[in-house]
């Protein structure tokens, strides 16, 4: 909780700790897609990233599910690792001209619901659909929402944006003065090269600011 000057912190443990300035690296959770197989395939043949994942699947037969407007985002991406892409929009309808340009690169569009991810294991072997229809692929890059794994933040006031990642600045600074955050808790790309960054440039930018503030006090007593 916050003091007139700076915050109090209890453990489950018993323990009491005061603090001028506070850092959240706490990450999020991840929120599975309410579609069956899908959370035993998360993390195998499911996977999130083109960066982080891309390589290993170059070539294959690669699925894509995600919102219509994340297409134009997210098919480049694809585009660079494979000719062999079918986008599914799980109902949601796509509008003409995105057929259309998809169908320039021989791009599949698959409408219906998806009402199975059939695996084995977490290995893919079909993606059925609600009208019946079979689609084979090996992998399925997928966009899902997060959570914040301590609810700390929030209760601060700390600002979460509509996909409830902690809002910062450059150098890791909240919306409330001396609350700081840093790593997956703050941004959407999920790397540990992006967490490890951000967290070592959040803390030297801390860093500073006490020892300017101390710098300063000395000048004046």
């Amino acid at each position: 909780r916050k003091l007139k000057s700076g915050f109090k912190i209890n453990t489950k443990a018993g323990k009491h700790f005061t603090a001028d300035r506070l850092m959240f690296t706490s990450g999020v959770r991840d929120i599975s897609r309410n579609i069956k197989g899908f959370a035993e395939c998360w993390g195998r043949t499911i996977i999130h990233c083109p960066y982080c994942h891309g390589y290993e699947v170059k070539n294959e037969s690669i699925g894509l599910l995600c919102e219509p407007e994340e297409i134009a985002d997210l098919t480049p991406l694809l585009l660079n690792l494979t000719r062999h892409i079918t986008i599914f929009t799980h109902g949601k309808i796509l509008t003409e001209k995105q057929k259309k340009i998809l169908q320039k690169f021989n791009i599949k569009t698959e409408e219906s619901k998806i009402a199975e991810i059939e695996n084995k294991r977490g290995i893919i072997s079909c993606i059925k659909l609600e009208d019946g229809k079979n689609c084979s692929i090996t992998n399925l890059f997928a966009h899902i929402p997060v959570d914040q794994c301590s609810s700390i933040p929030k209760k601060l006031g700390v600002k979460l944006n509509k996909k409830n990642i902690i809002e910062t600045d450059d150098n890791g600074r909240t919306n409330i003065d001396r609350v700081y955050a840093a790593g997956d808790c703050t941004n959407k790309e999920h790397q540990i090269s992006t967490a490890v960054s951000g967290g070592s440039l959040t803390a030297m930018c801390i860093n500073r600011e006490m020892v300017d503030e101390e710098f300063v006090f000395n000048l004046k007593h």
